[in-house]
């Protein structure tokens, strides 16, 4: 199985990058939002939240695929 290349961030991305909870995740992309101008639905790129949160972009791309592959892991 290739690693996937995800371009949007999601609340459970962060809560796990960050130990924080869902709900603590779902605030820091409503500020991401906030800050980089978008509609409270409008999805967030990865690219964008590193940069508004001053966040290496290749190391957290490394942690997602991570996160993901444990999910994927979990699945089967």
């Amino acid at each position: 199985m290739h690693d996937s290349f995800r371009i949007i961030i999601h609340p459970s991305d962060i809560a796990m990058l960050y130990g924080v909870s869902i709900r603590t995740a779902q605030r820091m992309l409503k500020d991401a939002r906030f800050l980089l101008g978008k509609s409270d639905s409008a999805d967030v790129t990865i690219k964008e939240f590193c940069s508004v949160n001053e966040l290496n972009e290749e190391e957290v791309r490394t942690q997602i695929n991570e996160i993901d592959k444990k999910k994927m892991g979990s699945k089967f």
